[in-house]
């Protein structure tokens, strides 16, 4: 049964997404768990976003709007975390959208698990208005030991499927303003790094692909020199966890030709994996010119999911 003594602040970042700004905000409100307020940051939308968030906030007293100045979605979500009532933050992306049990079993996993800092649920992705499994070997609802740990096989936590405690958010100093690619990330991993995260694999978000892909901030750095060595510790899942994050932000800068600053992400993890696959591949695409290698990433990529998805197949068959 729900608590409703918990009451949770929602906080959507918008830029640009009138076409799925409405179906967004439609699944916050016919939630069946009806004790939250809805917190709608604009930042800087040059379409009709704004109006919609406006309009929904004229219907609805539990809707807060803020228009900013464009200053990234890391910018955008603290600029909402600042604005929130209640102790409790979800997060969902102005293009994805929940299921109207979502808040419900978040509150469930709060109620259950009252010393994690972190609750999510099982999610589904969408690409091109199809739904696409996200399948994980977590069972029911439990807490989750190791985030590092179980994040090198799958993608549990998202920036449209979690809440976090707010006093949480703000010891580690909330997202990273300025960060290009993996901010979110990023904020997971340090918040990981300071409670444990409750989890039910029951699939309540539809997280939205249409965003996804190395060229969708192209020709953009960081601007505060973010490192993930600075997440390393002794924990061996944590260090190996973060040498991926960084493998995907090497290629990130290598698409986009700065290829200095590719390294210094990289290098902190090679000693001791230059053998590893992710640091081979890095060395073989960096070899090419900065046009090919977008190309040639795609095509690892597509590979790599591909022979994933004969394993998978052949593993079930042998059950």
């Amino acid at each position: 049964m729900a608590d409703n003594n918990i009451q949770i602040s929602i906080v959507v970042p918008v830029y640009n997404k009138a076409k799925y700004l409405s179906k967004c905000i439609d699944s916050i409100i016919n939630q069946v768990y009806k004790y939250f307020e809805i917190v709608l940051v604009d930042d800087g939308s040059t379409d009709n976003s704004g109006k919609i968030c406006d309009a929904y906030s004229d219907k609805y007293p539990n809707i807060k709007v803020f228009h900013k100045e464009n200053s990234g979605v890391s910018a955008a979500r603290n600029y909402g975390i600042e604005r929130a009532t209640y102790d409790y933050i979800a997060f969902l992306d102005s293009d994805d959208y929940w299921d109207q049990g979502f808040l419900s079993e978040i509150v469930m996993l709060i109620s259950k698990y009252p010393d994690c800092g972190m609750f999510s649920t099982g999610f589904y992705y969408v690409r091109k208005d199809k739904i696409i499994s996200n399948d994980n070997t977590l069972i029911g609802d439990c807490i989750v030991d190791n985030y590092f740990k179980y994040s090198l096989e799958h993608t549990f936590i998202n920036s449209s499927n979690v809440a976090i405690k707010r006093k949480i958010l703000k010891q580690i100093g909330m997202f990273p303003v300025g960060m290009i690619d993996a901010e979110d990330l990023y904020t997971w991993a340090k918040v990981a790094s300071v409670c444990k995260c409750a989890y039910s694999n029951k699939k309540l978000s539809y997280y939205n692909l249409v965003s996804e892909g190395w060229r969708m901030r192209k020709n953009k750095k960081d601007i505060d020199g973010y490192s993930f060595t600075q997440l390393i510790d002794k924990d061996p899942y944590k260090k190996k966890y973060l040498s991926l994050l960084a493998y995907r932000k090497s290629i990130y800068y290598l698409i986009n030709g700065f290829r200095s600053e590719a390294d210094k992400q990289i290098a902190p993890f090679l000693k001791g994996n230059i053998f590893s696959s992710n640091m081979i591949r890095y060395r073989i695409f960096r070899l090419f010119p900065q046009k090919y290698i977008y190309t040639l990433v795609q095509i690892d990529v597509s590979i790599t999911r591909r022979i994933k998805r004969l394993k998978n197949l052949f593993n079930h068959q042998k059950k």
